[in-house]
């Protein structure tokens, strides 16, 4: 990774990843991937900083090295956008926004929609779909509503359609709108021997023309801490 300040208050970065691996007992084709990124950061006020970042990942070769069949062996690139604006108001609220596009292209002969294997979650690491277009829009906002006490609301909503995720009787290929809410609350009691707790609740849906993708979700937990 290389960084260099361009003009006082803005960073320039650009980084790159190749990750190879070689199967030495399987006939597995190999896999590759690579990653190349390139980020500026401006900061505008003491308050405000804004970031943009862009993103290639191309990759080939099988995913899982028990799959020596066509459709495992992948041949994609993956294009990235990213914009973000960072803003804190009367000392103790922070928002970001966030905008985001993906673009994601794979070999024609590579049509599989099944459930990514662990492999490829963690190669793939943002989506494990492929042949798609994505619009996401985040928004964040975190204040203090009491001493030693924080709330964060968080938004999220995406927009995704698949070039080659057909409708059985639709004759339309596969759209779907994505929404997630989560309210986070913290309570941090800066005592020895006294628990941290966060309490979080978060509200998921996805609307999709594939019936079986679509559902709501709600998700409540509670955490807690003790500092020794």
């Amino acid at each position: 990774r290389i960084r260099h300040f361009i003009v006082p208050e803005t960073e320039m970065s650009l980084s790159y990843q190749l990750v190879y691996k070689n199967f030495l007992h399987n006939t597995a084709e190999e896999f590759r991937s690579n990653r190349l990124s390139f980020s500026v950061s401006r900061r505008f006020t003491s308050s405000a900083r804004y970031n943009i970042r862009s993103e290639v990942q191309w990759y080939r070769g099988n995913f899982d090295p028990l799959e020596t069949v066509s459709y495992q062996s992948i041949e994609n690139k993956r294009y990235i956008l990213l914009a973000n604006l960072e803003e804190t108001f009367f000392h103790r609220i922070m928002g970001q926004l966030e905008y985001r596009y993906e673009y994601d292209i794979t070999g024609q002969n590579k049509y599989t929609i099944g459930i990514p294997t662990e492999a490829e979650e963690v190669v793939l690491d943002e989506d494990t779909d492929f042949n798609y277009r994505k619009h996401r829009i985040m928004a964040l906002v975190l204040t203090r509503v009491l001493p030693h006490t924080s709330l964060s609301v968080w938004f999220v909503y995406h927009y995704k359609t698949f070039s080659r995720w057909y409708i059985l009787n639709y004759g339309k290929s596969r759209e779907d709108n994505f929404y997630q809410l989560t309210f986070n609350l913290t309570k941090n009691f800066q005592r020895k021997n006294l628990p941290n707790i966060t309490l979080k609740y978060t509200y998921t849906e996805n609307d999709s023309d594939e019936p079986q993708e679509s559902y709501r979700k709600n998700t409540i937990s509670l955490n807690w801490g003790v500092h020794f």
